[in-house]
């Protein structure tokens, strides 16, 4: 009975860290956004950009999350030679966090599926790289702002900017 008690009492000494923070998982959605093809000429500009996210804390700088988004393009515009073409996407990120006075800065990395349809559809993986900015307005409500790059892998390759705007909730 001693060896077990001491067996659970050093799991839970070293899995302190993964469960420091006060409150371990953000929500968050983001309903303005704005999305922009970079490697495209001319750029499609004029989109909506639409995403959530769920995150776990791992400790106080690092982060796990699963964002889902959508990208509507403007019925004029060309995506990977897809006309009227939107972009649907899932990624598991990891992110690094800064705290400042203020706010939090975040870097993140990580990979995805991305699946674009218009006038025909394409499946394929990608990578996201970003940096956002949290603003803690009560103990558990943020304002989230978010830039980052999406690089999908089509033939031809095409590269996507978008920063959105949006409300978090830690629980």
């Amino acid at each position: 009975m001693k060896k077990t008690f001491n067996v659970i009492c050093a799991f839970l000494a070293t899995s302190y860290p993964l469960f420091s923070s006060a409150y371990p998982f953000t929500a968050s959605l983001h309903l303005g956004g704005f999305a922009s093809t970079v490697l495209e000429k001319p750029r499609a500009t004029e989109n909506f950009f639409l995403q959530g996210k769920f995150q776990f804390n791992l400790d106080s700088s690092r982060e796990v999350a699963v964002r889902i988004g959508r990208i509507s393009f403007d019925k004029n515009d060309l995506f990977s030679s897809i006309s009227d073409p939107t972009v649907t996407f899932a990624t598991v990120v990891g992110g690094y966090s800064f705290p400042i006075d203020t706010y939090e800065s975040t870097v993140f990395l990580g990979g995805g599926v991305y699946s674009v349809k218009g006038d025909r559809k394409k499946d394929t993986g990608g990578i996201t790289l970003g940096f956002g900015s949290l603003f803690p307005i009560t103990q558990r409500i943020d304002i989230e702002f978010e830039l980052a790059l999406h690089y999908l892998f089509l033939n031809p390759q095409e590269l996507l900017a978008t920063a959105s705007v949006g409300v978090g909730l830690d629980f």
